[in-house]
This record gives C-alpha cells, sequence and structure tokens, in this order.
C-alpha cells in the first residue's frame, strides 16, 4: 500500500471490505480522523462474534452519528446485548440525536420501537429494577408513543401521585408558582416531559 496516502477514498474504501477484526483494527487505528470519520460512515460489518470488537463497533457508530448501520447491527445482533446495555445505547443514541438535531425518520423511531419491545420483552413486570426505562420512555414520548411506554403505564397504575406530581410539574398554581414539595430528581425526569 501507499503508506503517503493512505488516508484516501480508496485505502478507506478498500479497508470497509474488509472483515472487523483485530487485524483489521490496526488499519483503522493508523488512520487519521478525518479518515476515521469516513469508514464509519460506511461500515456494513453486522455479523461480528466478538463481544468486545461489537462494543467498540458500536461506539464508534454512536461517536460518529451512522445511525443506519447502529440500526442494523444493534437489529442482527441483539442477543450479544444484555439489558442494561441495550438501554444505555438507547439513551446515549437518542440523546446524541437530539444534540445534533438530527431528523428522526421512520427507520430511526423503528430502531428506537425495536429496541423497547426487546428490554420489555426482557424484564416482564419487573420495571423497579430499570428506573432509568422511566426516564427513557418519558423523553422519547414522542417516538415511541403511549402504547409502548409500559413502564409508565405499571408506575402511573400503581402510584398515581406520580402522574399528578408530573402534571403539577407541567401546570402552574393559581397564584403563578409551581409546586416546589416535589424533589430535584423527579423535577429532572418530568422536565423531559415538558420538552415534549
Amino acid at each position: 500500500m501507499r503508506k503517503d496516502h493512505f488516508a484516501d477514498d480508496f485505502y478507506v474504501a478498500f479497508i470497509s471490505t474488509l472483515p472487523f477484526d483485530e487485524k483489521t483494527k490496526v488499519l483503522i487505528n493508523k488512520l487519521p480522523d478525518e479518515a476515521t470519520k469516513n469508514y464509519w460512515s460506511r461500515f456494513t460489518r453486522f455479523k461480528i462474534e466478538n463481544k468486545d470488537l461489537l462494543i467498540e463497533a458500536v461506539d464508534n457508530l454512536l461517536k460518529y452519528s451512522n445511525w443506519n448501520a447502529l440500526s442494523l447491527i444493534m437489529h442482527s445482533q441483539i442477543e450479544m446485548f444484555n439489558t442494561e446495555e441495550i438501554l444505555i445505547i438507547i439513551s446515549e443514541s437518542t440523546q446524541k440525536m437530539i444534540a445534533e438535531k438530527a431528523t428522526i425518520g421512520n427507520n430511526d423511531c423503528y430502531f428506537i420501537k425495536r429496541l423497547f419491545s426487546v428490554v420489555h420483552q426482557r424484564i416482564g413486570d419487573d420495571f423497579k429494577s430499570y428506573p432509568a426505562l422511566f426516564e427513557l420512555e418519558i423523553r422519547l414520548y414522542g417516538i415511541i408513543g403511549w402504547e409502548n411506554m409500559k413502564c409508565c403505564n405499571y408506575m402511573f397504575k400503581r402510584n398515581a401521585n406520580l402522574f399528578a406530581e408530573i402534571i403539577s410539574l407541567i401546570y402552574k398554581k393559581d397564584d403563578g408558582s409551581y409546586d416546589e414539595s416535589i424533589d430535584s430528581e423527579k423535577k429532572r425526569v418530568f422536565s423531559l416531559w415538558k420538552e415534549i
């Protein structure tokens, strides 16, 4: 290979055709930043048997905002991720999409709903063990819809005060003030609902 020109499009395209493994990783790590970004924007290796490499691929797809490839790799490799990892991926990807003001299309919505579906299927009714799920459902209400907010539905059915606290944070009292008796963590979570 031409060492002086290893970052050109041809070389990145060539590396992109190789399986994502430890040998290819060495080549990718030698690329300058722009070429590395180019590699991850072209990434199409969705069957990765090594969990460490899979996590690294997901991290880079998140870093370089390749939502389509992230969706495809998660879809084909979902069984390799535990529930906590899936929740982290949902959280990090949607936070980044929102921060970048990315257009969230139908494929992205399907991807997010599918991940939620897998999480809900795995945990059954054990919502208390996954407090992050409640916050994610609140944050992504506009994408997943009320019918897919199983944790929120569960929590609201068992604690009507929780829903009342949301309402009191959204709407002001008659005197124009907000209810100050609600703790700061609930305010933070419920502020996500106000943004919707």
